[in-house]
């Protein structure tokens, strides 16, 4: 059986203001909130889970919280592997006005040394064996290399695993020439990291093949309420999703990422591995619940979306 084994490098508790309203220089009066454990690599780990999907969660931890994400991850029946390191997991505040997609406030979180990177490098790649998936997901915290990412994909990919890469900045562009199997930038960082082109769409499709003929197998491009863009050395195509009301992007994309993984691993075709990501994604920011799925509800999106060829 194909292990899953998810990185996340830089976790946080993720705290969910609710206000009515949201006023600069005054004093907002909140009427809930709401902290989750989170982080990109985790959050990819439990829709897996919702999905049925059994997989483990690595990546350097605050010790100060790690009895509480490793309930966590008992709780939904993922393998708790993450490393800890002395102080505080960083908390990442979500402000949530009049039921509107949340406005992100995130600090860097803990510095680490190399040798606490080094300890989770060496514990992914003796995991990992022939055909097992490995998705490094996420920011990288002050301290760690910007080619962590690269490193661990031409360690892992000598082993013949398969490598998915959820990333930005100098990360990206480090880890996209090491060649990972699939790459889910969304649009801004994916254009961040290439050469100035065309503007519109052309662009986002042109940029993802210049980064395939450096290496990357397969593009999947989050183009946020306009779908998602597939590139590959063989197809290139974009999914528009029909209109859902959005009342929560926090881990849009991480669920994004998890229905890529979870049609790879069912050996799905690339149109309909791309067709239920999208679903997913649209089904995970109309609702506020992020420990339920409803997949009868993620089926029927996912069938109702249109592919269109990208040039």
């Amino acid at each position: 059986m194909r292990k899953v084994v998810t990185l996340t490098m830089n976790p946080a508790i993720d705290v969910v203001v609710e206000l009515d309203a949201f006023v600069p220089d005054a004093v907002n009066k909140a009427w809930r909130s709401r902290s989750f454990c989170g982080g990109k690599g985790l959050n990819v780990a439990l829709v897996l889970s919702l999905l049925g999907v059994r997989a483990s969660a690595a990546g350097l931890l605050g010790a100060d919280h790690g009895e509480r994400f490793r309930d966590f991850c008992a709780g939904r029946g993922i393998e708790f592997l993450f490393d800890a390191i002395p102080g505080e997991t960083r908390t990442n505040i979500k402000l949530a006005v009049d039921g509107r997609p949340a406005t992100d406030i995130n600090l860097p979180g803990p510095a680490v040394t190399a040798d606490a990177v080094g300890k989770v490098s060496g514990r992914l790649l003796a995991l990992a064996r022939p055909g097992d998936v490995f998705i490094l997901s996420g920011s990288l915290p002050p301290g760690a290399p910007a080619g962590l990412y690269a490193e661990l994909i031409t360690g892992l990919r000598a082993r013949n695993a398969e490598v998915c890469l959820d990333a930005s900045g100098g990360a990206l562009a480090l880890g996209l020439r090491a060649g990972p199997n699939l790459a889910k930038p969304n649009r801004e960082e994916l254009l961040a990291v290439s050469t100035p082109m065309a503007g519109g769409a052309d662009a986002v499709a042109a940029a993802a093949k210049v980064w395939i003929g450096a290496g990357a197998g397969a593009l999947a491009v989050s183009l946020g309420a306009d779908g998602a863009l597939w590139a590959s050395a063989d197809e290139t195509f974009r999914a528009a999703p029909g209109a859902v009301k959005a009342v929560n992007m926090i881990g849009a994309g991480d669920a994004f990422l998890a229905g890529l993984v979870y049609g790879g691993l069912r050996g799905w075709d690339s149109p309909r591995r791309l067709r239920f990501a999208v679903g997913l994604s649209a089904h995970w920011v109309e609702k506020m619940e992020r420990m339920t799925l409803d997949r009868e509800r993620v089926d029927k999106l996912a069938d109702s979306i249109e592919l269109f060829e990208a040039t």
